[in-house]
């Protein structure tokens, strides 16, 4: 006993004497490699760690490449090779480790043989893994990457049932997946039947359980498909960029190529109702095809590295004829029993009793089985009352005899029903307007047609109709008449619904949807279209519009025509002088006539979108008025016009005194709002894009994306008088501009409540001191009603503004990434003017990004990322309560930063609520220790701050988040206490 006792003393005599020879450079005898066991297998583990981090920056950086369709160098692909199998040599170490740790001689000895055999492994793996990571090809590599779609295995699908007969479905299309046999599988049934439902739920477990990788899944539905649009969606999937402007031939190959890098994918298209060119639209499938054909091959392991597909469809022909699948799967409608189940799960208890069970299931078996019907109709009756329930099934009882276009009358009457049972006007009408709106529709697009409708009376601002519609929205949602868009700013209605929808807006005289064929018999009868609301015309190959479109009662004019070239007569508006939205998407039109204009004196809001021909919007010449007005206009939305010039020509005012909203974006030739003839040579000259003929007496939202130099004047008389008001600015993708404002016109902004400036390439400063004499240039720059300032993508931005004091009275959230060469928010004479000669000089002084001469005493949020040249966040000293309201700090992928929190500041955080700090490779310390000269300027300016027995007190921290941070030795100061988190992730 007394011996086995010993044998840890003993041990730790030889490791201290064998240190010492370490010490002396005896690495390499064996004797001290059997003691040096732990610190050569803990160096090795250091040096897998960081080769880690290597394998991963150049894997990103390959991934990146391919994203964008092309090929990595060979070097990468080879480095990465030899890294792992590096990696592999190296997981095998903790279990030599721990055999190694294991005695012999009863236990009283060290195994000295094991010992050294492990020591002197991580000593050569060592070695090796440093010469491979000198090698990395990282002097080229990206420090940024664009963001990967995240593949997140959802929850199960909402809807999904898992009837029996659900099931069993599922598990033979999971099965035909797994066949090496089957390479294309087709699903039909009719509509509302849970298609596209079972197919999410398809493509959910195939994530999983990792079948495929990855899955794409898009959704057809058009007669005639928009094969773009379908690649643009499988391209998103594959995490591929497409260039802009290219042809759809080329995403093919583009799309093929990736597909080609894949070793299982599976490509699901949904709801198709025609045959679909696959290799037009560069599903490699075809190709797949003739090469079993050629090798005779039906199983091989080149056959399973190509893509699957799964195709749903209503017609069964289609499949199995146009498509030419393999193997065909038919979802049947529920049976009576099922269709009450589901029909019990979504109306709760109250199906149970006696009095409402024989009605419910009634009600639920006259829906025919479809889930479509079933689901919007039980959300609609869950809490009503007994009679309402026999109401409704007295409807279904006794339902229309017409087909309404292909839809089962008790479908249609269902749905109806729901319709009927929907709790405001508002959200009727918006149920209605959702119908007549594009597929995917954008909640943007629904807010500026609701509000030029007057849907939203309620609302007395656009943030409170904003509100309202994701309101909206999420109740049409929850009664199960629209589903999820595309993304978290998009909504969807399903097709049966859809022509539901339709049909009774077309029943109530609210809303027209028409097609080609549709609008000469309409236009036909002079009154088929005078009471209606809105009329959505989409056409396709339409050679020309009717003379005029009488419609007095029309508020809403949607006019889609991609081909061919279409012109509006000059009468054409005539007939709707209530007209308050007109929408022109993809028409090839050249200009919009002045005599428009003259006739859309109500005109609310107006949109123009890839109308890639118009080079001006309104034409002005021979107009005899010196003043043009739209007196009503308050959404001016202008997009993707690529030959915009101007939006009028001329020497005549054009007026908006109603304008709120102004949106102008990819418009690359567009330099000036106004100009003066198309006709003439605009010149090299550098005007701004805003000048004295414009009046917007009430705009308050300006949005930009234009390869503009100059927004507006640099001189405060000049500067446009709409400015004054604006309350919110977003510059997006201005290439060309330097800077946005000068010293002198910063107060004309005083209003301004929200500034955001992104991926403009050659913005140097936001504020600059152009032509002010020295006293101007000492006074201090004001934001008074700034609440949010989001600086992003900015890489050769500098400075915010010059040394000025600067103050932010209101501003609460502040956002900075992506600025790789910002160092400070304002400049001064030491880093702004100076250049730093030698990098020793820079080392040397470190500015810190916020000093004194910054005033956020309202500021409740920071987020920094991606500012890899930024050395210090804080000064010692900073301006009176500024910080004091902090309650989130976001860190990520700061570099070269050391240090997060200066000692001084900690006084200042009592209100810090949450901590986010991650992937910042030199960070050491988040709380700064005080130097000594520090502590006595804290003894002479903050006595109470550094008493002996102060303790810092963070009692409102619940939430602190710390990863990859490889230096860092700990969060704060040993004197720190009460610190009530209720979630930490600490990862170094």
């Amino acid at each position: 006993m007394a011996e086995a006792c010993c044998v840890p003393v003993v041990q730790n005599v030889l490791v201290t004497v064998v240190g010492n020879w370490i010490d002396r450079g005896l690495e390499r005898n064996p004797i001290i490699l059997v003691f040096k066991m732990k610190s050569n297998v803990d160096k090795l583990k250091e040096q897998v760690a960081e080769l880690r981090e290597d394998i991963d920056h150049v894997e990103r950086e390959t991934q990146a490449v391919e994203r964008r369709g092309e090929h990595t160098v060979p070097k990468l692909k080879t480095w990465l090779n030899e890294a792992g199998k590096f990696i592999e040599a190296a997981n095998t170490i903790e279990d030599d480790e721990e055999k190694a740790k294991k005695k012999c001689f009863f236990g009283m000895c060290l195994n000295p043989l094991s010992r050294y055999r492990l020591s002197k492994k991580a000593v050569e793996d060592s070695q090796k893994i440093a010469r491979h990571v000198q090698k990395v090809p990282g002097s080229n590599l990206q420090t940024s990457y664009p963001p990967i779609p995240q593949r997140v295995v959802a929850a199960p699908v909402k809807g999904f049932q898992e009837f029996e007969s659900r099931m069993d479905v599922l598990n033979e299309i999971m099965k035909a997946l797994e066949s090496p046999n089957i390479n294309i599988i087709g699903v039909h049934g009719m509509p509302g039947v849970g298609k596209t439902t079972l197919l999410k739920e398809v493509k959910r477990k195939a994530e999983q359980d990792k079948l495929f990788d990855p899955v794409v899944m898009v959704s057809v539905t058009k007669k005639d498909p928009d094969y773009r649009k379908i690649q643009e969606d499988i391209a998103y999937d594959l995490g591929l960029e497409l260039p802009v402007g290219i042809g759809h031939r080329s995403v093919a190959d583009r799309l093929r190529a990736k597909f080609l890098t894949k070793r299982k994918v599976l490509v699901i298209l949904d709801d198709i109702w025609d045959k679909l060119d696959l290799e037009a639209l560069g599903i490699p499938f075809q190709d797949q095809q003739k090469m079993n054909v050629e090798t005779g091959s039906s199983s091989t392991e080149d056959q399973q590295m190509k893509c699957k597909i799964l195709l749903s469809s209503r017609e069964l022909n289609v499949l199995k004829t146009e498509m030419c699948t393999q193997k065909e799967i038919v979802i049947n409608q529920l049976e009576d029993q099922q269709a009450w189940q589901m029909f019990k799960k979504i109306v709760g208890d109250r199906a149970e009793s006696n009095d409402f069970q024989s009605t419910g299931f009634e009600i639920a078996r006259k829906c025919t089985g479809l889930p479509l019907a079933i689901a919007p109709l039980a959300e609609a009756l869950k809490n009503k009352s007994l009679p309402e329930w026999r109401s409704a099934l007295q409807r279904l009882n006794n339902p229309s005899p017409s087909n309404f276009n292909g839809i089962h009358a008790k479908v249609y009457t269902a749905i109806e029903v729901s319709y009927n049972h929907l709790g405001s006007k508002e959200l009727k009408q918006t149920f209605l307007l959702s119908s007549l709106m594009d597929r995917n529709a954008s909640l943007q697009d629904l807010l500026k047609y609701g509000v030029g409708l007057g849907l939203f009376s309620q609302s007395n601002t656009i943030g409170e109709a904003r509100n309202e519609v994701i309101t909206l929205i999420g109740d049409l949602k929850a009664s199960s008449l629209l589903i999820d868009g595309s993304d978290t700013g998009r909504f969807d209605v399903h097709d049966v619904i859809r022509g539901v929808a339709q049909s009774i807006a077309r029943w109530e005289g609210y809303g027209l949807f028409l097609t080609n064929d549709d609008l000469p018999k309409m236009c036909s009868d002079e009154k088929a279209l005078s009471d209606f609301k809105c009329i959505c015309l989409q056409c396709t190959n339409m050679n020309e519009l009717p003379n005029e479109l009488e419609s007095p009662e029309l508020t809403l004019f949607y006019l889609c025509n991609e081909y061919p070239p279409l012109e509006i007569p000059a009468n054409f508006f005539k007939g709707m002088q209530r007209l308050r939205v007109l929408d022109l998407t993809r028409m090839q039109i050249t200009l919009i006539l002045i005599l428009y204009a003259r006739g859309l004196v109500k005109l609310g809001h107006l949109k123009i979108n890839q109308c890639k021909n118009m080079r001006e919007i309104i034409v002005t010449e021979n107009v005899k008025e010196k003043e043009i007005s739209f007196p009503e206009l308050d959404f001016l939305h202008i997009e993707n016009l690529q030959n915009l010039v101007g939006i009028y020509s001329g020497n005549c005012i054009m007026a908006f005194p109603s304008l709120k909203q102004l949106t102008i974006e990819n418009c690359p030739k567009l330099k000036e709002f106004t100009v003066k003839s198309m006709s003439t040579d605009i010149g090299t000259d550098i005007k701004p894009l805003f000048n004295e003929q414009i009046k917007f007496t009430r705009l308050e939202f300006l949005s930009m994306s234009l390869n503009i130099q100059q927004i507006w004047h640099n001189r405060v008389p000049e500067m446009p008088s709409f400015v004054q008001k604006l309350k919110e600015l977003t510059v997006d993708g201005c290439d060309n501009l330097r800077y946005l404002l000068t010293r002198s016109t910063v107060k004309s902004f005083e209003h301004l409540e929200s500034l955001t400036i992104q991926n403009c390439k050659m913005i140097e400063g936001v504020i600059v001191a152009e032509g002010l004499a020295e006293e101007e240039r000492r006074n201090n720059i004001l934001f008074p009603n700034l609440q949010a300032l989001v600086l992003e993508g900015l890489s050769k931005l500098t400075r915010f503004c010059p040394e000025n004091c600067i103050e932010f009275p209101n501003l609460t959230g502040l956002q900075i990434g992506k600025c790789p060469v910002l160092k400070t928010f304002t400049s001064s004479p030491v880093i702004g003017d100076i250049a730093v000669s030698s990098k020793k000089a820079e080392n040397t002084y470190a500015p810190p990004f916020f000093n004194e001469k910054v005033a956020f005493p309202q500021i409740e949020d920071l987020t920094i990322y991606w500012m890899e040249s930024l050395n210090k966040i804080w000064a010692d000293q900073l301006d009176g309560d500024s910080f004091c309201k902090l309650k989130t700090i976001f860190i990520f992928r700061c570099g070269m930063l050391v240090s997060i929190l200066p000692f001084s500041m900690l006084k200042r955080l009592q209100r810090l609520e949450t901590v986010l700090i991650l992937m910042c490779d030199s960070l050491e310390e988040i709380v700064e220790a005080p130097s000594a000269n520090q502590s006595q300027a804290l003894v002479d300016t903050q006595p109470t701050l550094v008493e002996t027995d102060t303790e810092f007190v963070f009692s409102k921290l619940t939430v602190l988040v710390l990863g990859r941070l490889p230096k860092a030795q700990g969060f704060l100061p040993s004197n720190a206490y009460e610190m009530p988190i209720s979630e930490i992730i600490a990862s170094f």
